[in-house]
């Protein structure tokens, strides 16, 4: 197969300039208001020092790596929409998009890099990049994204009131910072439809399937040891730190068929989750569990 790619392609629509001022100032408004809330939800109550690097690749069962590689692809995804709108050619939009998405991306390193508890990491970065790249490659050799990745969370209780008052101080005590912190219910997904693989349209180009990754039994970075915030000191090293491998169907939002833009794009927006279906969930305890209707329960472990 050949691969002709002109990083200066002339096949642009009429740039409209009210649209790419929009996008411009769209830009620079998510970034300032997402890092305002990013450092409200994540990084606010923690100690802060001088800027250093810290490596973190054996923390979490690198469920945060998973976390960089997607929320970087799924930027890049929703930025590369914006340029095409705007008027700029595919690969024009691609480019700009990626680049976008990664340098957006490492703004969290910055963070990460001023707090005590952690800093700026290496492989953060190179996370950043493989999500973006995924996103680039895909448009430059495919001209369309054969493998989308998606996100989902599914909320995790206890019933041990020791690992409940953890969860809530390391994972936070509402949904929302739950579903950003809490690596043993986020999994990320990759995932393709038929009408991917095919020229002729059919009624069921959106259906498809997804493989997902995540992990279980995390409370602590490296370790299932911890002191609570009166310093009572816990060891429940005896909870197994487990990977866990999902299959399901899946829907390709945006191949489902409408007239309506505003229905285009919230499918587009919401394409980035993955829905609830029958999943098959293989982990690494040697368990091979079904799950009727994998995210809609809430997981009760322990």
């Amino acid at each position: 197969m050949l691969l002709n790619i002109n990083l200066f392609s002339n096949d642009t629509l009429k740039i409209d300039k009210k649209k790419s001022l929009a996008v411009t100032g769209s830009a620079a408004g998510l970034y300032v208001s997402s890092g305002a809330l990013l450092y409200t939800a994540w990084y606010k109550d923690y100690p802060k020092s001088a800027f250093h690097f810290f490596d973190d690749i054996q923390q979490w069962n690198q469920s945060d790596k998973y976390g960089h590689v997607f929320f970087a692809y799924y930027q890049a995804k929703v930025w590369n929409k914006a340029f095409l709108w705007s008027g700029k050619s595919k690969t024009s939009s691609a480019i700009l998009a990626a680049s976008i998405s990664f340098m957006a991306q490492n703004s969290i390193e910055v963070f990460d890099g001023f707090s005590k508890q952690w800093g700026a990491s290496y492989t953060d970065i190179i996370a950043n990049g493989i999500g973006s790249g995924i996103f680039l490659a895909q448009e430059l050799i495919f001209k369309k994204q054969l493998f989308q990745l998606k996100y989902s969370y599914t909320f995790q209780s206890y019933t041990n009131p020791i690992l409940q008052e953890r969860s809530n101080q390391i994972f936070g005590r509402n949904y929302f910072q739950h579903m950003v912190k809490d690596y043993n219910g986020s999994v990320m997904w990759i995932s393709t439809s038929l009408g991917d693989w095919k020229k002729e349209k059919s009624k069921l180009d959106f259906l498809g399937v997804a493989v997902g990754f995540g992990n279980g039994g995390l409370f602590g970075a490296s370790i299932n040891e911890w002191e609570n915030y009166s310093g009572i000191y816990y060891n429940m090293s005896h909870i197994t730190r487990y990977r866990k491998f999902l299959i399901a169907p899946d829907i390709n939002l945006e191949r489902i068929p409408t007239n309506k833009k505003w229905l285009k794009t919230l499918l587009f927006f919401a394409n980035g989750m993955k829905l609830p279906m029958p999943t098959l969930e293989i982990n690494t305890l040697g368990h091979v569990e079904l799950h009727p209707f994998y995210l809609f329960q809430s997981e009760i472990r322990f």
